[in-house]
């Protein structure tokens, strides 16, 4: 588990690393909002760890997001109520999306579920009505 635990951590700073690139080249080619490059890294820890990566990407590209890209840049300082309000929609927003995706996830472990039942009774009903019994 300790292993599995490491290994998903150093893919979560890498990912949380690619991200503050890719915002960092795009607040260089003046893109107005270059930290929204970290939702798709907060998406896909919340994929391939669930809940419990999730949250730990959500943290971890809020603290990239803030130190990076949140004005003055390059340091956890917020000036005005206005950037924490930002700041703020940033979270709820990523924090949003993760709950979008896990509830896709929980959907189609029940289709899933479901499609096996029903493939089961399917089955079932076919072998019977092979035997003679209905």
């Amino acid at each position: 588990m300790k292993r599995i635990f490491s290994g998903f951590a150093i893919t979560l700073i890498l990912l949380v690393g690619l991200g503050t690139a890719a915002g960092l080249g795009l607040a260089r080619l003046g893109v107005d909002d270059p930290e929204m490059a970290l939702l798709p890294v907060v998406v896909i820890a919340w994929l391939i760890d669930g809940i419990a990566g999730g949250l730990a990407g959500i943290v971890l590209a809020a603290l990239a997001g803030w130190f990076f890209f949140v004005p003055p840049a390059w340091s956890f300082h917020i000036p005005d109520i206005g950037s924490a309000m930002s700041f703020a929609l940033y979270l709820i927003v990523m924090a949003f999306v993760c709950y979008v995706v896990q509830g896709q996830k929980n959907r189609i472990a029940e289709l899933l579920d479901d499609n096996l039942a029903l493939n089961r009774r399917l089955l079932e009903n076919d072998n019977g009505a092979r035997r003679g019994v209905r």
